[in-house]
């Protein structure tokens, strides 16, 4: 895997805290949530992702998941978040529908794994995967920033209020 070297950074203010973005020339290649502002160096992805972000969380718009680098992961990551970005704003999807969505019927486990290291948080939705039953799953955010994501987005499911 190619590994190519974050020389953006910046920040962004959010209802879950402080959204640390990460791009390179080519694009976004992460969002997370830290505990801290530093030193910021933007550039237009960042830039880009930061209006987008601000108009998601102001008016529940939807995002669109382009200029993104996911070049340093593997295909079959790239896969399993390519049917991530599919699943629509005021939806959720199960680890096993995110399988059959990526012709791999016996891989949810993989699928979930994948989930799990998905590097650009809220752009691309891995808070919008539940499990079968309907019950919140692990985030790496935290499930509880999950829960104020799924309750901002007016698709928590009914039992889980």
């Amino acid at each position: 895997m190619l590994h190519k070297e974050n020389s953006y950074v910046g920040f962004l203010m959010s209802p879950l805290g402080i959204l640390k973005l990460s791009a390179s020339e080519d694009g976004l290649t992460s969002v997370r949530v830290v505990d801290h502002i530093a030193e910021a160096k933007e550039n237009e992805h960042i830039r880009f992702h930061k209006r987008q972000l601000k108009d998601y969380f102001s008016k529940r718009t939807a995002l669109q998941a382009k200029h993104l680098d996911l070049s340093a992961h593997s295909e079959f990551d790239r896969r399993v978040w390519g049917a991530l970005i599919d699943i629509p704003l005021g939806t959720t999807k199960s680890y096993k529908e995110l399988s059959l969505a990526i012709e791999n019927p016996k891989a949810v486990r993989a699928v979930g794994t994948a989930n799990g290291r998905n590097p650009i948080l809220i752009i691309i939705p891995c808070h919008r995967v539940i499990g079968s039953n309907g019950k919140l799953t692990g985030f790496s955010a935290g499930i509880e920033k999950k829960r104020a994501l799924l309750l901002h987005e007016r698709i928590l499911p009914q039992e889980l209020f």
